[in-house]
């Protein structure tokens, strides 16, 4: 299977987002959104959700669904950042329960701990409802990435093998119940 790659700056809404364009084997082409995460120094949590809420919206008024996501985690974290851990839940939020089997957690850094040690931490992200279990319980799946072509492949396959096309929680708040985004 090939693919090819090319990305893109498109400003959407109030923000910028990366949108990665690929022709997946033949036929298949794919968009890849790529949102600021939570750990940002110059950026409150608060505002990063708002922009990443007005993106999501404008992408689903473009008419282009988000039928996957993938969320990546270092494994090399010897505990779960306080960061991390608003992002899991703003992602339930994000997401919304119908969506769940369509998330995808691929745990990185595998090349900075020892197998024994992921493997721990890996379980315990899985179990605990606030961080993977509930999403697991609702049908999401973990799988490994060890920074190889193989392990980005099958993740990206088992991404668009779990697809499905109905909105995002928060794009259907947003534009089919028209609600407005507030923050606190």
């Amino acid at each position: 299977m090939e693919f090819f790659f090319r990305s893109n700056t498109v400003t959407i809404g109030t923000a910028s987002v990366t949108i990665s364009s690929w022709l997946w084997g033949s036929k298949t082409n794919l968009l890849l959104v790529d949102t600021p995460g939570f750990d940002d120094a110059h950026k409150e949590a608060h505002e990063i959700l708002a922009e990443i809420a007005e993106d999501l919206a404008g992408i689903y008024r473009s008419g282009i669904p988000i039928g996957a996501v993938i969320y990546l985690h270092r494994i090399s974290d010897n505990r779960l950042q306080r960061g991390a851990l608003r992002s899991i839940s703003i992602l339930r939020e994000i997401v919304g329960r119908q969506k769940l089997p369509s998330v995808v957690f691929a745990t990185t850094w595998w090349d900075s701990v020892n197998e024994a040690t992921g493997a721990k931490r890996e379980a315990e992200l899985s179990k605990q409802g606030n961080y993977w279990g509930s999403f697991i319980k609702g049908g999401a799946k973990v799988m490994r990435h060890n920074q190889g072509e193989t392990s980005a492949r099958d993740i990206m396959e088992e991404a668009i093998r779990r697809a499905t096309w109905e909105p995002l929680q928060i794009q259907n708040e947003m534009v089919t119940e028209m609600m407005s985004f507030k923050v606190g």
